[in-house]
């Protein structure tokens, strides 16, 4: 059995590209933390950390042609006398020793300079370090450079739901493991506003403190020597060489995405291709095969989740030496584990003769989560035929047709992996018939034949799960027929019913109008004639009707005409709406 051997990458399998950036951002922040607070307190190694240093020495002069008075320099001895003080200056403060030994540090020069005596510094090279970190030095372009890594460092961190994007139909979301285009962008213009903030910061306190340096030594001719701090300028120049790094990386990772695969590569749902090269002699030299595959499963009992197992790889295998090349992009964390064992714990030295070998192992895992995929969807299918009801049928239209969805993006993937599966036999039997030296080879016809036969196995699997999930599809076509009519045949029954008792209400309406309409004339006729403009004499038993009759109907046919009028203007407003929007549906 061959022994894989596994790089240091393997022990962290969620270290990606932009991760790297991330750490190189980091170490640079760190960086120019530490120099800005070079100085600034007398912990250790912190007064090492600084931009000048100017300090007492007495040394040989070189008079110089252009000096007016080439003595000066024993007058600016006898000043200085036998003061040892060493000043030391950063981007926040100063820090002194004035015999040597420790250092005390401090943004205040004043109390530093109570600290000394006047033999100690009778050049006033404390004023001197203050004047030139009040007057030169700037720090804040740093500051604003180490703000905007900071934020470059945030946005390329991959939080849960930040890059989602959405597949063409606008039905599925997948979380993606890297930055989104827009994050990479805006990121890639930041950090390069940081790189150039660092630029020249770092170029200016360079030149300065090397001008500062050279100035303040000749001033002190003889007693007073100056040098730029190696610390500060090694950790200003490896800040801004990280930060261009990190830029370039971005500038990459951005194109890759775009030069690396060709849209209708990245956004195919299965392919496999093959390319061989020979040498001089005729023979093949290196194959390079490359295949996607993607399979969709399902999780949840409630609520049906889906995630995408992808596998898209690139194979690369060379004849001599014997070696082959595994390039496995966005690896589901499933198949990281499965790496190299036990995915690929059949493989023999003598099997990796064959260029397609990975691509059998691959098939195989393939087909094994094809497999969990569609028995998945066998059993939300089956829950559905279990939970059919006679009675008051209430289905989830919507859990229906997310099945239904799933369902079709799983046939798809098997139909597609099944191609892929005829692409890879087609091209793994010419190159059997291109390669004389292997037909030669009795062990080598062997490997051939018996990686072969095992894709072809898989090519049926391929076949037979398809099988399988297009009858998974029709059973909840089925289901959903069922769901359908059921829902019907139970609305028509209610509809039914509901006839039923509007025709009994409307047989005890007729009854009741029938009575209403055979007593109302009489009522009409007893109530006009009880009304007191008709009178009757008691002696004579003679009938008198009064002139002021007409007063009845004066105000009777009015308030019956208004009346009227009210009611046929209600029933207009109120079903006038019902008629338009009915009108406005059948159009």
């Amino acid at each position: 059995m061959a022994k894989f051997q596994v790089g240091w990458y393997r022990f962290i399998p969620f270290l990606g590209y932009h991760h790297v950036l991330m750490i190189l951002i980091a170490i640079a922040i760190i960086m120019l933390s530490l120099l800005l607070a070079g100085c600034s307190s007398s912990s250790p190694l912190i007064p090492d950390i600084f931009l000048l240093t100017i300090y007492y020495e007495n040394y040989e002069a070189r008079p110089d042609t252009a000096q007016v008075d080439y003595n000066v320099h024993t007058a600016i001895s006898n000043i200085a006398g036998d003061a040892r003080l060493a000043t030391r200056v950063g981007y926040f403060g100063i820090c002194i020793s004035p015999d040597g030994g420790s250092w005390l540090c401090s943004n205040n020069a004043t109390s530093l300079a109570n600290e000394v005596s006047v033999d100690q510094d009778p050049l006033n090279l404390i004023w001197l370090a203050s004047e030139f970190k009040d007057m030169v030095v700037f720090p804040y372009l740093i500051i604003i450079a180490i703000i905007f890594a900071f934020i470059c460092f945030l946005l390329l961190a991959t939080f849960p739901g930040w890059h989602e994007e959405e597949d063409s139909e606008g039905s599925d979301r997948e979380v993606k493991p890297f930055p989104s285009r827009p994050v990479s962008q805006i990121s890639l213009a930041i950090i390069f506003i940081a790189s150039i903030f660092v630029l020249v910061s770092v170029l200016w306190q360079h030149t300065a403190s090397v001008a500062a340096s050279i100035i303040a030594q000749d001033f002190g001719n003889g007693a007073v020597r100056s040098a730029v701090g190696t610390s500060a300028m090694v950790l200003g120049w490896f800040s801004f060489a990280l930060l261009i790094i990190v830029t370039i990386g971005l500038l990459v990772m951005i194109l890759s995405i775009r030069l690396w695969w060709s849209d209708y590569s990245r956004r195919s749902n299965g392919y496999f291709g093959c390319e061989t090269t020979g040498d001089d002699e005729g023979n093949i030299a290196t194959v390079t095969t490359w295949s996607r595959y993607l399979v969709k499963q399902l999780a949840g009992k409630e609520k049906i989740d889906h995630s995408w197992y992808k596998v898209n790889v690139v194979v690369r295998w060379s004849a001599t030496p014997t070696q082959t090349v595994v390039l496995i992009f966005d690896a589901p964390k499933e198949l990281e584990r499965r790496l190299p064992r036990p995915l690929l714990e059949p493989v023999t030295k003598e099997l990796l003769r064959d260029p397609f070998l990975i691509h059998l192992c691959l098939a195989e895992e393939v087909v094994r989560v094809q497999n969990d995929a569609v028995w998945s969807l066998r059993t939300y299918v089956r829950d559905l035929e279990k939970q059919r009801t006679k009675e008051n049928p209430s289905p989830d239209y919507q859990r229906l047709h997310d099945l239904a969805r799933h369902a079709i993006h799983i046939c798809e993937t098997l139909d597609l992996g099944a191609v892929s599966m005829e692409s890879t036999l087609a091209h793994h039997a010419v190159l059997a018939d291109e390669a004389p030296a292997a037909a030669a080879d009795h062990r080598a016809r062997f490997t051939h034949r018996h990686v072969h036969q095992r894709l072809e196995f898989f090519k049926h699997m391929f076949e037979s799960l398809r099988c399988r999930s297009s009858s998974n599809k029709e059973r909840l076509d089925n289901e959903m027929q069922l769901a359908f009519h059921t829902v019907a045949q139970h609305d028509s029954r209610t509809g039914v019913e509901i006839a039923r008792a509007a025709q009994s209400d409307s047989a005890a309406m007729k009854t009741i109008s029938f009575l209403t309409l055979a007593f109302l004339p009489a009522t009409f006729i007893s109530a006009v004639f009880s009304m007191s403009f008709f009178n009757v004499d008691d002696d004579t038993g003679e009938w008198s009707v009064s002139n002021r009759i007409w007063i009845y109907w004066a105000f009777a046919v009015p308030v019956t005409l208004l009346t009227t009028g009210l009611w046929y203007r209600w029933q207009r407003r109120l079903y006038q709406p019902m008629i338009k929007v009915s009108h406005d549906k059948t159009k």
